[in-house]
C-alpha cells in the first residue's frame, strides 16, 4: 500500500510540474513532450532562491504546494503529501547532505507510468 502511494505521489509531482511548465512557456516548439518530465523546469521551481541547491525546507515548500493543489482535484492528498516529504527528498539527496543539487537531481530516476 505504502508503494502505491509512493508511485502515486511521484507521478503526481511529475504532472504537476509537467503541466506547470506547460503554462509557464511561451512558444508551441519550447514545451516538453507531452507526458515527458523537465527535470531543469522542475529544479527552477524547487530552488526559491536559486542557489543551486534545493533545502529541506524548499523541498517542504514545493511539496506543500503539489499536496494543496492535489487537494483541489480531490484524492489521498494527505498520504501523498507526507510521502512527497522526507522520504522522497532523502532517496533524491544521494550524499545525504541536507541539500539535492541540480547533478544529484539530474541523477534520479523517477519511476515511469506503465502502459
Amino acid at each position: 500500500m505504502k508503494r502505491k502511494l509512493f508511485m502515486l505521489a511521484i507521478f503526481g509531482l511529475i504532472s504537476a510540474v509537467t503541466v506547470a511548465s506547460d503554462e509557464d512557456e511561451k512558444t508551441p516548439d519550447a514545451k516538453p513532450a507531452k507526458g515527458k518530465l523537465d527535470k531543469t523546469k522542475m529544479f527552477e521551481k524547487m530552488d526559491a532562491n536559486s542557489d543551486g541547491k534545493v533545502t529541506k525546507d524548499e523541498f517542504k515548500t514545493f511539496s506543500d504546494a503539489l499536496k494543496d493543489r492535489l487537494k483541489d482535484k480531490g484524492g489521498k492528498a494527505g498520504k501523498v503529501g507526507e510521502l512527497l516529504g522526507d522520504k522522497l527528498f532523502d532517496k533524491i539527496d544521494a550524499n545525504a547532505d541536507g541539500e539535492i543539487t541540480k547533478e544529484e537531481f539530474d541523477k534520479f530516476e523517477f519511476p515511469s507510468k506503465k502502459k
